[in-house]
């Protein structure tokens, strides 16, 4: 990661919203690398820099307590007037109109690859995937791994790095030549 620091790219974490499940992680380390996105279900663990709520409800129950006065809290910009013009929050434009398990992380990766070279994925699992309990949960997992696969191609120009992961991903994965893998302790030592 010295590459990184001094040729001047901007490296990022993105924090899927299982990664809450794994004490052994410090990401006060995790910090001193990069900024850390991640959803509102992140924070409490994690100390998420950048958070997402996509949720107007759950939005507006974390402006109550003044969550945007802990962290760089964006909010879709469709939300910003129906819950009383908060100040302190960071917007994002656009609908979500597709079903996926995550919204949250959709978006987080979104707003990170606009502002990041290199994109340090931490929790998510892209690994191929062919029992389901029913056909809304494969059309919710497809939809989600083609919209994660579709912003990988399209931001080429980034590397996107899956850490941590378990097992190879979803064979339509396989074609992005800015998608690469490594270990937790190799990116932190």
């Amino acid at each position: 990661m010295e590459i990184a620091e001094s040729s001047g790219l901007k490296m990022t974490w993105v924090l899927a919203d299982s990664v809450i499940q794994d004490p052994l992680i410090q990401f006060e380390k995790l910090k001193s690398l990069g900024s850390i996105w991640g959803s509102w279900k992140t924070w409490r663990m994690c100390k998420t820099d950048n958070v997402v709520c996509h949720d107007r409800g759950e939005a507006n129950t974390l402006l109550t307590r003044g969550f945007q006065k802990q962290c760089n809290f964006y909010i879709p910009e469709s939300n910003f007037q129906n819950l009383g013009r908060p100040t302190g929050v960071k917007l994002y434009k656009g609908d979500f109109q597709h079903e996926v398990p995550n919204q949250n992380e959709i978006v987080t990766l979104h707003l990170a690859a606009s502002q990041s070279d290199i994109l340090l994925l931490l929790g998510f699992d892209l690994q191929e995937r062919t029992e389901f309990a029913d056909r809304m949960d494969r059309h919710r997992w497809t939809n989600y791994k083609n919209l994660i696969r579709a912003l990988m191609a399209e931001n080429d120009q980034r590397q996107w790095i899956l850490v941590n992961h378990s097992g190879a991903t979803d064979a339509s994965f396989d074609k992005l030549s800015n998608l690469s893998y490594d270990q937790l302790d190799n990116i932190v030592s």
